[in-house]
């Protein structure tokens, strides 16, 4: 994997701990295609500021990768003036555009973009990031130190209390209050049957009996139980949570459980028998209460069944209609309270299973067992308008708006809907070169998912500037472009060339005063013409430009190197694809010029021990150089690295991740008669050079054998 840590940049700064500091376990992924490195940083931090206006600031720490071999420092991820949204408890910030990184020098790298969501409470975070490094490598960041702030503790069951075997943060009638919570005698426990699929060793199991000819029915609580009264539909029997109860179990938790966030249902396996079949009562029954225990005073108290209206319930989730049957899974939505949910918040959650829907009902030896309980937090965009009209969004969530657009379009001119109790809504705009891009999105109460919708309003890209790379990458044949800025050098036969002072060049096509008005090895801006031959040799029909500070600007004849890349001089070659002719030289194939290709002198001279069977077709990775240019235009590529450019070799640079040699298994019994080695630039090198090599090795058996190798 070290070839992916080839294209970062080691050793980068810290970020200093300030406010709204979350830390937790981050998660960052590489990614080339094929290969992968995953590094988990335990306690990383990040840094979500609100700055105001609904604009985030977000920051991480130091993201140090290895790969078992290495260890890469990537640097600390720093976004400013991010756009969010808020409301009382929750914030989401959402960025899309370019990402920097800090590093050891404060230099960031080069041309990184992607998508990032951050997520908050005052104390939870998550943080979601995909970035494109560049055009081979991918991140995926991730940041999570939720843990199970938004789930009932223990609801898998596993881990159950030695001094009274119920499991831990739920409750029978052991740790029963009320005056007859000795004498209840259903039980609550563990059990090794598991829903199917689990990973888990135990369920929870209870389990009805009966007294005096009273059956008490088997149940289970997050919250206690409380028996004071012999009639078992009583309200009296019930199960109940008091925030302000200073009461604990035995072992010392709180019979209390808070919650963050309204959950949209819950997911639950259940397992139901009877120990006599009971046509009258056939049910077992599972009951989630919501409440809110802070914004109504007093309110501290629930219990279920309810003795009164209590004004503090958010929503209900209820199922008294199970029947006898195996494992199943259940999702049961929550419904807000119709009188007492509005101006609620979500603080407190108490659950009760019981082996039968009416109390003191069914039969002894009735059992209800419990698996896997899960609270579910929705997030979802289900409709986005702009100015009344209905968008329709494609297969990646994206809608394109028709015509081209000037500046960016108002948030006000949006309206959406969103699907979750507690998700988080929001609009965004971010500008790039080419378009305004507004995302509507949603985030979960518990932090954990995020959907969006991207409409997208393309800008008038006719007198936009662009760079020549994205040009020669994007543009089409006759298409009118303007190229922000171009070095200018007149060649041979009054030829001018431009180059961006990179590896993109590009041919001038100009007359009159156009071409006279441009000095020799001078800086031009707005380059406006029409381009043509993308394919072959791109050429741009230049119809205006602006001269740098109005008369040309000098520039050193190094700054563009002219005579490096357009004098013929010996090229390095890693891979070479095409037929053989009668001669026994290799012919490179060409799009252009069909199969025959035009010659090269590549022969056994090149490649020791390779005979060329005329009319067939070799695709050879080798190291070695020619010495002589090739100048056919029309077998040119669009574009290509300016080492090679205007010699125009149909040969291919070796790829980075995968060798094929094209050349049969050497046999085991030969031996190695000669090692050599290159570096990328074509060029040998001794054995001792570091980095990225390709290494030839000379067999006894006169077969060449081809590698890449990192060193």
């Amino acid at each position: 994997m070290k070839k992916i840590f080839s294209i970062l940049a080691a050793g980068v700064c810290s970020i200093a701990a300030m406010a709204n500091t979350y830390t937790g376990t981050m998660t960052v992924i590489l990614s080339n295609g094929e290969d992968e490195v995953k590094t988990t940083i335990e306690n990383a931090q990040v840094v979500i500021n609100n700055e105001g206006n609904n604009t985030f600031s977000i920051s991480t720490s130091d993201l140090t990768v290895s790969d078992g071999e290495a260890t890469v420092n990537l640097g600390s991820l720093v976004l400013n003036g991010v756009g969010g949204s808020s409301n009382a408890t929750t914030s989401a910030a959402f960025h899309l555009g370019n990402i920097t990184f800090s590093g050891a020098e404060g230099t960031p790298f080069d041309d990184c973009m992607g998508i990032v969501m951050a997520r908050c409470t005052q104390d939870y975070a998550a943080l979601d990031a995909n970035i494109s490094v560049d055009d081979d490598t991918d991140m995926t960041i991730l940041f999570d130190n939720t843990g199970d702030a938004f789930q009932i503790k223990n609801s898998d069951f596993e881990l159950w209390t030695a001094s009274s075997g119920e499991a831990v943060n739920w409750h029978g009638f052991k740790s029963a209050s009320g005056s007859l919570a000795q004498a209840a005698s259903s039980t609550f426990g563990k059990s090794t049957d598991v829903r199917p699929g689990s990973k888990g060793k135990y369920s929870a199991i209870a389990t009805s009996n009966s007294t005096f000819g009273i059956v008490a029915n088997g149940t289970m609580t997050n919250g206690q139980l409380n028996a004071a009264n012999m009639s078992a539909a009583n309200t009296s029997n019930h199960s109940h949570m008091d925030k302000a109860s200073t009461e604990k179990d035995k072992d010392g938790n709180p019979f209390y459980t808070p919650l963050l966030a309204q959950p949209d249902s819950v997911n639950v396996w259940i397992k139901f028998s009877q120990g006599t079949a009971n046509k009258s009562y056939p049910y077992c029954t599972i009951s989630a209460i919501v409440y809110d225990d802070t914004s109504t005073p007093g309110a501290t108290y629930y219990q279920d069944p309810e003795n009164k209206t209590y004004a503090n319930v958010v929503a209900r989730a209820k199922k008294s209609d199970i029947v006898v049957s195996g494992w199943n899974q259940y999702s049961i939505p929550f419904t807000p309270d119709a009188k007492t949910a509005a101006n609620k918040s979500a603080d407190a959650i108490l659950v009760t299973a019981s082996t039968n829907a009416t109390p003191g009902k069914g039969s002894k030896g009735d059992q209800i067992l419990l698996d896997d309980l899960q609270l579910v937090y929705e997030a979802a965009v289900t409709s986005v308008s702009y100015n009344g009209e209905a968008l329709t969004f494609d297969e990646d969530n994206s809608y394109t708006m028709p015509g081209t657009y000037s500046s960016a379009p108002s948030l006000d001119a949006f309206t959406y809907t969103t699907k979750g109790a507690s998700a988080l809504p929001g609009v965004v705009c971010v500008e790039s070169d080419e378009a305004y891009m507004v995302t509507v999105y949603a985030v979960s109460g518990d932090l954990k998912k995020g959907d969006l919708r991207n409409i997208i309003f393309p800008k008038d890209m006719t007198d936009t500037p662009q760079s020549l790379e994205d040009v020669l990458d994007l543009a089409t044949d006759g298409e009118t472009v303007t190229i922000d800025a171009l070095y200018i050098a007149h060649g041979a036969a009054g030829t001018l060339y431009c180059t961006d002072g990179d590896d993109n060049w590009i041919s001038v096509v100009a007359d009159g005063d156009v071409f006279s008005s441009i000095l020799n090895s001078s800086i031009v801006t707005n380059v406006k013409g029409v381009i043509n031959n993308l394919k072959t040799n791109p050429t741009i029909t230049l119809t205006d430009y602006k001269d740098c500070e109005g008369t040309g600007h000098l520039v050193e004849f190094e700054t563009i190197d002219l005579v490096h890349h357009f004098q013929a001089k010996p090229c390095g070659v890693y891979k070479v694809s095409g037929y053989a002719d009668a001669n026994g030289n290799l012919r490179a194939y060409s799009g252009n010029n069909g199969t025959m290709g035009q010659a090269l002198a590549i022969n056994n001279v090149y490649l020791p021990g390779q005979a060329f069977v005329p009319g067939q077709f070799y695709n050879l990775v080798a190291a070695f150089t020619i010495n002589e240019p090739w100048y056919e235009d029309n077998s040119a590529p669009r574009k290509i690295s300016a080492e090679y450019y205007f010699q125009n070799y149909t040969i291919l640079p070796l790829e980075l991740n995968t060798v094929s040699t094209g050349i049969d298994v050497v046999d085991a019994t030969a031996k190695v008669v000669s090692v050599r080695y290159y570096n990328m630039a074509g060029a040998q090198v001794d054995a001792q050079a570091q980095g990225s090599l390709i290494m030839v090795k000379t067999m006894s058996d006169g077969k060449v054998k081809v590698e890449k190798i990192i060193k």
